[in-house]
């Protein structure tokens, strides 16, 4: 079944077993997987599993291990990267007999007349979805409007269409994330839009900063910073992301299994930021991380009641230090 961007709401995922993404844009791969995960299959997708096809090349069945998979209590959704497509009677079994309830293959070499995505095409509970270039423009306006509403955050046209053109699919989780920070009654949306500007690139950079406690270049980064709404912004998010790093820490001492702690982080860690978020956990303890976020909050209390001190920002210099 072909999908196009206008079928891509929560009520047609709920009827299929699964989706073939086909097509050599790799930035459109990755913001289809993230909106799956986060917003399209969020009802019922309780756990995901990350495999490549090479997974299954020395146990083919592996698929019906239930201890890897879903299990009758857990139910988690599989994305497969790296589909060939050449083994077109091994697709059709995972599709047939696995136990979990969504499948998701990434195939960027595939096109149309290949016999897997033939096959999935004439199938009417797996859908079909092209990953070109052609695709990225009408993608995005669909889903960052779906994605603001499911945050119940509504956007003018105009607003829209300006970030369209100045957010890219891989920054947009980053970006929702901030703006669901900011966003609040007294302040109007296209203000916080303006307030977040168009790149991401740089709170970004922070985070991997403060991370590698990297002194020097936060201290830049932080003198550089002459607008008292944007140093907020960046302290808010710097906050909500070692807020995630304790409550995972402090889970894990209780013995909980990582998967399950990352699963229910709100706001959730986006799939391509595991990585970091992962560094982060092995770099910091909890104790260290409580610190830094009483010195987070001192740098936000320095900010508001000292808009002119060039030396807020003293403070998480003082976190990173152990």
């Amino acid at each position: 079944m072909n999908l196009t961007p206008a079928h891509l709401t929560q009520e047609t995922f709920q009827n299929l077993k699964g989706i073939l993404l086909y097509g050599s844009n790799a930035n459109i791969h990755g913001f289809l997987q993230w909106a799956l995960e986060f917003y399209l299959c969020k009802p019922f997708a309780h756990q995901w599993v990350h495999l490549e096809e090479s997974h299954f090349a020395t146990n083919s069945q592996s698929y019906l291990e239930q201890d890897l998979f879903s299990t009758s209590l857990e139910k988690r959704c599989l994305s497969i990267d790296a589909v060939s497509g050449r083994n077109l009677v091994f697709w059709k079994d995972l599709f047939a007999e696995s136990f979990d309830p969504f499948i998701v293959l990434h195939a960027k070499g595939l096109k149309k007349s290949s016999p897997l995505t033939a096959w999935a095409l004439a199938q009417q509970d797996i859908a079909v979805f092209p990953c070109y270039d052609t695709q990225e423009l009408p993608l995005k306006r669909h889903i960052f409007q779906k994605t603001l509403l499911a945050h119940h955050i509504n956007i003018s046209s105009g607003s829209l269409e300006s970030l369209l053109h100045t957010v890219s699919c891989e920054g947009w989780p980053h970006f929702l994330e901030k703006v669901t920070l900011l966003s609040n009654d007294k302040t109007p949306l296209d203000e916080t839009l303006k307030a977040l500007g168009s790149s991401d690139t740089k709170m970004q950079s922070l985070t991997e900063l403060l991370i590698a406690r990297n002194q020097k270049d936060i201290y830049r980064v932080f003198a550089q910073q002459k607008d008292i709404s944007s140093c907020l912004q960046d302290l808010r998010y710097t906050m909500s992301f070692f807020s995630r790093l304790l409550s995972t820490q402090q889970s894990l001492l209780q013995g909980n299994s990582l998967e399950k702690i990352l699963f229910s982080l709100s706001p959730p860690v986006f799939f391509k930021d595991m990585p970091l978020f992962k560094k982060a956990l092995s770099l910091w303890s909890d104790k260290q991380i409580q610190r830094a976020l009483a010195l987070f909050s001192e740098a936000e209390i320095n900010i508001k009641q000292s808009q002119n001190n060039f030396f807020w920002f003293l403070p998480i210099i003082k976190a990173i230090k152990k």
